[in-house]
């Protein structure tokens, strides 16, 4: 399903895989998961852990790229839930520690590859729930997601999408044309409230293909 912005969100699909790469896979706060067998794409890329409590914002390389994230901000939280539109390849442990954004300036960048991704299209799936108690109901928690200078997000709600202590899974299709691909999770949107958050990233190199209409 194609928005005005241009950006695609996938939602519930049957998935064609058989010209995607997986190029990054982020467990944004916490220890290192392996990949589950059951990948659909035949990669064996764990998801990096990022850590947890270390004051510095992390980067590193994977699959011969650079990334990097500017917030310094984790917590453990309970995501027991899990939307049925999550993939069974996302492991559960994703969801138990999250990174998030305060609200000093600027807001939670992520920058992949760093300058040299070729151009093309890529899957960008984020992976996200509410696990913080302050932000159990529907308004409380309120940011936006912007990928290549699109809007991808506006007002997103976890708690009212998902519900309180339930991952969910977010896909969008983007253009890179100048190297680097960019996430930003900010406050744009008329209703935004506390921090953004996120629990884990996984970029692609190709498209998904929708072969059931959402």
């Amino acid at each position: 399903v194609e928005d005005s912005t241009g950006l695609t969100d996938t939602g519930s699909v049957t998935v064609s895989v058989s010209d995607l790469t997986v190029l990054f896979r982020l467990n944004a706060a916490g220890s290192t998961i392996a990949a589950l067998p059951n990948d659909p794409y035949g990669s064996d890329l764990d998801w990096e852990g990022l850590g947890t409590g270390t004051g510095t914002a992390p980067s590193g390389t994977q699959s011969g790229f650079d990334w990097s994230v500017s917030s310094t901000n984790t917590s453990v939280h309970d995501i027991s839930g899990r939307d049925a539109d999550v993939p069974d390849y996302i492991p559960q442990g994703i969801y138990a520690v999250e990174r998030w954004d305060p609200a000093a300036a600027p807001d939670m960048q992520w920058t992949f590859g760093n300058g040299d991704l070729p151009n093309g299209t890529y899957t960008v799936n984020i992976l996200a729930g509410n696990g913080f108690g302050g932000t159990s109901d529907p308004g409380q928690r309120v940011f936006d997601i912007t990928i290549e200078d699109e809007l991808a997000e506006n007002n997103l709600d976890l708690s009212d999408r998902f519900g309180h202590q339930t991952g969910g899974f977010l896909s969008y299709q983007v253009q890179v044309t100048d190297g680097p691909l960019n996430v930003e999770l900010g406050r744009d949107g008329t209703d935004s409230v506390e921090n953004p958050t996120i629990n884990g990233i996984e970029i692609l190199q190709g498209a998904v293909t929708p072969q059931v209409p959402t």
